[in-house]
């Protein structure tokens, strides 16, 4: 954040320049697969919630063992908005009605413009309260 605003400045170590490494390309590369299999890993987990919710089950909480802060950051955006649509789907799902389908639509219409904010979703409130904030 500060490199962004300009207020400092990253220097690497002398010693961890690439051209001082042996086989930097194929270091680079190990490092390119290993991150690709950490976003399948949570990709899987992410689906596996998706079929549940179609199955009929509910989804209020997303449990990935061994994935690292960094790597849930990444995605949080996008875990916390998937998070609300699937309890908005569950919420569809449950109540039978005759508005239904205005309110399915509705609910399309929003999540291809997603109008709140991630953070105060649903999602994000259950993840607040769960943290003890």
């Amino acid at each position: 954040m500060l490199k962004q605003l300009n207020k400092c400045r990253i220097l690497a170590p002398s010693w961890f320049a690439p051209e001082d490494l042996d086989r930097s390309e194929h270091l680079r590369l190990l490092l390119e697969d290993l991150q690709n299999v950490r976003q399948d890993k949570i990709r899987n987990g992410l689906a596996k919630i998706a079929g549940d919710v179609q199955a009929g089950e509910t989804a209020f909480v997303i449990q990935m063992n061994n994935i690292s802060a960094m790597e849930i950051n990444s995605v949080r955006e996008f875990m916390l908005g998937s998070l609300d649509q699937f309890y908005r789907l569950s919420q569809l799902t449950a109540g039978a009605g005759a508005g239904e389908g205005d309110s399915q639509s509705q609910s399309q219409s929003q999540s291809q413009g997603y109008a709140e904010p991630a953070s105060e979703g649903p999602a994000a409130r259950r993840l607040r309260r769960h943290r003890g904030q």
